[in-house]
């Protein structure tokens, strides 16, 4: 999602078009021919031997237990083991003739595949932008379908830096149901695309936090110790996603005052740094959400320059168009559109 967002603020810094199609597969891992996996199997060199332990480790008989009525037995004739050692390197074996072929018809289009996610990015001369991105989608979902692969029909989505390229695109794409989106979620973070900021996402999290803080409450007064709650899943469950695109000033205040609000049972009066500092205890958890807002988003652009994300000039072409963007604007936050000038 990191780099996904890289990507839509270089675009935006080189003033080229974006477009990206995210696609949903259903049920990926239990919808695997095993036909088809085997064929690839062969063609790519990989033990056929582990493979059909593999498989007949998940064809083992079973039953179908509901408030116990048991069915008959039952063999699975598809799919794979989620979850598995094995699973993630067999849907990788299924799929990486066709994402092969895909990554070789365009030099301007990305292909990023995590598990059974796949997203499609192009960035392109305005003239070509919308040929390129159909013509890959289009290939890699056929390729998928003839592997008897489907798509969600309400999932998948297409984003770009004008609505006018989201539309075109959308209509253009044949044998699956796209529509056209400004703003879309990619692995549980909200990406923008061109100069959009996403913050749907971080406001539903936001709300949905502000909606537990009774139950952190009544723990509170049973004598639970809510702040190490508060540490270990509570901040991340508030803050997840927003080391891509940092997080405003306001917003953070609101986070801030949830946090403090689910450590204590009345916050009246009581100074926020304070409280913060005092659910931190002697550890080196965070209670403060300011922690994960200004670490997290510099941890994030250090840990992309040390393991190469993205080369090192155009991480530094971002950086320094980002400043100037920034300097000039009254409303610093309005301006930030990527992991550069979140930094």
């Amino acid at each position: 999602a990191w780099k996904q967002s890289l990507l839509g603020e270089a675009a935006h810094s080189f003033k080229l078009p974006y477009v990206s199609t995210l696609l949903d597969l259903i049920k990926a891992f239990d919808s695997v021919p095993f036909d088809c996996l085997a064929d690839c199997a062969k063609r790519l060199g990989y033990n056929l031997f582990l493979l059909r332990l593999s498989i007949a480790s998940y064809s083992i008989a079973r039953v179908l237990d509901v408030e116990g009525c048991c069915s008959v037995m039952i063999w699975a004739s598809r799919g794979l083991a989620a979850g598995s050692v094995l699973a993630t390197i067999e849907l990788r074996i299924l799929l990486l003739e066709v994402s092969d072929r895909v990554v070789a018809l365009s030099i301007y289009t990305r292909l990023t595949l995590y598990v059974d996610d796949a997203t499609l990015e192009t960035v392109c001369t305005a003239r070509r932008v919308v040929s390129e991105h159909v013509g890959v989608v289009n290939l890699f979902t056929s390729g998928l379908q003839d592997l008897r692969m489907t798509f969600s029909d309400t999932k998948n989505v297409v984003c770009a830096s004008s609505s006018c390229i989201a539309s075109e695109v959308a209509d253009s794409l044949t044998g699956i149901v796209v529509s056209a989106a400004s703003r879309v979620t990619s692995l549980g973070a909200g990406l923008g695309a061109g100069a959009r900021r996403n913050m749907k996402q971080m406001s539903k999290r936001l709300k949905a936090f502000k909606a537990r803080r009774q139950r952190f409450q009544m723990l509170r007064r049973w004598g639970v110790k809510t702040s190490r709650i508060l540490r270990t899943g509570g901040i991340s469950a508030m803050t997840y996603g927003q080391r891509a695109l940092g997080v405003a000033d306001s917003v953070l205040m609101h986070q801030r005052r949830a946090a403090a609000s689910s450590t204590a049972v009345s916050t009246c009066g009581a100074n926020l740094d304070i409280t913060l500092l005092l659910a931190d205890e002697h550890c080196i958890g965070a209670a403060d959400p300011a922690f994960e807002a200004h670490v997290g988003v510099v941890h994030n652009w250090a840990l992309a320059v040390w393991e190469q994300w993205a080369p090192q000039f155009l991480l530094s072409h971002l950086v320094s168009s980002a400043k100037c963007r920034i300097e000039k604007s009254h409303a610093k936050w309005n301006v930030v559109c990527g992991p550069a000038a979140a930094l």
